[in-house]
């Protein structure tokens, strides 16, 4: 096994690629562990390393372009081979014995399919991570390289900085690059601390991975206010509109959960939009179901006195909703974000120009993320027109636009 402490000095590289000595003048160079072992070989004595069956169990591993930390700075794990090293969250060398493409068996289900997670630039701290990065749900993440528990990322998604991302799978499994080192580590995977082989983390002396309150709570407290710290802000407006033949249609009239629409009763396609959220992004919730609107009744009618309630359980309109919840006069159902309405709701027989749609819902129940307005940059040619400089920069606020998981 490697050793990395008084018993190892540095040397000079070889070949490009960082070589240690033991004192007693053997090397230590890839091709060939410090035990006699050939590198990509189960270590000796070390029964906890995750091996490449178990990261396919425990859907462990990273997707291709993550950059890693190693004494020679940040590469693709992608890139690295058996032999070389890595540099954990305390800066300590750990050894790579086995590296390669891995299926990860995506069991995790949001939107009704598999999901990848998020993590935007500098979402848990400046420069933790230090660029946008993507990572499997059940990826241990620490908030700090001197952490004492590691959360699984699919515990912290909130919608904005950490998004679940819906990704097709080919055979029902997500490639990714499982790696199996000397010991079980946290490591820095585009600057932020994540665990690698740390299932029995409490005999290594590792952090633990953690998936229950209050920790999980603190840590998803810490996201949310450091997301608005980046100018992300939460919002009730889910941005109701119609979509009346391809052209956008907004409500007459919109007040306290109760929104007007009118359109030409000539119109064939009409539906109802708005922004979806999933709960668990804003609570601990296993709900991870994309809803749109708390919906009470929907009437329609050419005239005032035609107006007549719609059953949402009809076949025609059902799939667009989840099952009924509430008793009582409290019943509600959620919008999956588009309602499309058949065309023979409503006639076309000439006795009306205009049909009017009523939708009633719950104005409270719904919440989502609004993205921070991008600033404009300017761009002016000198006096010389020679180059171009930055006249200025307008970070004016932007309207209401609806997050990449609505």
């Amino acid at each position: 096994m490697t050793v990395t402490g008084p018993e190892m000095e540095n040397t000079p590289p070889r070949g490009g690629r960082d070589v240690l000595r033991h004192r007693s003048g053997r090397p230590d160079v890839a091709g060939a562990c410090g035990d006699g072992r050939a590198d990509g070989a189960p270590p000796r004595g070390v029964a906890h390393a995750v091996f490449p069956a178990p990261i396919t169990r425990r859907t462990t591993g990273f997707m291709p372009g993550t950059m890693l930390r190693t004494p020679g700075g940040d590469m693709p794990v992608e890139t690295l081979a058996p032999g070389d090293f890595v540099l954990t969250a305390q800066g300590r060398m750990r050894r790579i014995c086995w590296i390669g493409p891995v299926p990860s068996h995506a069991a995790a289900v949001a939107r009704d399919g598999a999901y990848l997670v998020h993590i935007a630039a500098h979402a848990c701290a400046p420069g933790q991570p230090a660029r946008d990065m993507l990572a499997l749900p059940d990826l241990p993440i620490g908030q700090s390289g001197h952490d004492e528990v590691l959360v699984p990322a699919k515990l912290l998604t909130n919608g904005a900085t950490l998004a679940t991302l819906p990704t097709t799978l080919s055979g029902g499994f997500i490639e990714c690059w499982g790696i199996v080192l000397d010991r079980p580590s946290v490591l820095l995977a585009n600057g932020l601390p994540v665990g690698v082989g740390v299932a029995r983390a409490e005999v290594d002396g590792l952090p633990p991975i953690v998936t229950h309150a209050p920790v999980v709570s603190v840590r998803r407290a810490h996201l949310a206010t450091r997301a608005q710290t980046l100018g992300w802000r939460v919002s009730t407006c889910m941005d109701l509109h119609a979509m009346v033949d391809g052209y956008r249609v907004e409500a007459t009239r919109h007040r306290d959960g109760v929104a007007r629409f009118t359109f030409p009763a000539r119109a064939r396609h009409v539906r109802l939009v708005s922004r979806t959220f999933v709960p668990a992004d804003w609570c601990a919730s296993a709900d991870r179901r994309a809803l749109g609107l708390a919906v009470r009744r929907i009437a329609l009618g050419e005239t005032r006195q035609t107006m007549r309630l719609l059953d949402l359980n009809d076949p025609c309109l059902a799939p667009f909703f989840w099952p009924e919840e509430g008793t009582g006069k409290g019943k509600w159902r959620w919008s999956r974000g588009i309602l499309t309405l058949p065309r023979g709701l409503w006639g076309d027989d000439g006795a009306a120009t205009s049909v009017t749609l009523l939708v009633e819902y719950d104005a409270t129940a719904s919440q989502c993320w609004v993205i921070p307005p991008m600033p404009t940059r300017i761009f002016m040619p000198d006096h010389h027109g020679v180059s171009a400089r930055p006249c200025r920069q307008d970070s004016a606020p932007a309207p209401d636009a609806p997050s990449p998981t609505a």
